[in-house]
């Protein structure tokens, strides 16, 4: 009976938990506001701009450009500070069509 009783809460949790789905947003536009890209994925679809607003980029995201935007910041910041456990990534789709000034 002692084993049984915390097998029981184990299988009442597993049914009534919810499937953790990874969450992606799109972003573009222009922002005046402080903003947190806190999403397992943002994706940049077009071009970005902060003015006098400060960006913060969660631990773990994974932020993709979809193509070649720009994301402008005036008077801004931009705050992105991931772990060893947690790690920010930037990148771009398709780099195709960037220049290269090397």
């Amino acid at each position: 009976m002692k084993l049984f009783y915390p097998l029981c809460l184990i299988a009442t949790a597993f049914c009534f938990a919810k499937p953790v789905a990874a969450q992606t947003v799109e972003v573009s536009g222009h922002y005046e506001n402080n903003v947190v890209w806190d999403a397992d994925t943002v994706k940049i679809v077009g071009d970005v701009q902060f003015d006098e607003a400060r960006l913060v980029v969660s631990p773990g995201t994974y932020v993709e450009a979809q193509g070649n935007f720009v994301v402008q910041f005036n008077n801004s910041s931009l705050i992105a500070r991931g772990s060893e456990d947690e790690k920010i990534t930037f990148t771009a789709k398709n780099i195709g069509g960037f220049p290269n000034n090397g």
